[in-house]
């Protein structure tokens, strides 16, 4: 799990792809679930890090 959302990092600061297509690249079922383990490793949402690292 944290491998795909180191992946899911690498694909939000270095692509402009939406939350959807970075929730399908690195292997999850849609974006709310995505989101909600997300949030659980890293303690932001992938908006709200992704906003703030580029920023």
């Amino acid at each position: 799990m944290r491998a795909r959302i180191e992946r899911a990092k690498d694909l939000l600061m270095n692509t402009s792809r939406s939350l959807d297509h970075v929730a399908e690249a690195t292997g999850f079922a849609d974006a709310v679930h995505f989101g909600r383990v997300f949030r659980k490793v890293t303690g932001s949402t992938p908006a709200a890090w992704r906003l703030d690292r580029l920023t």
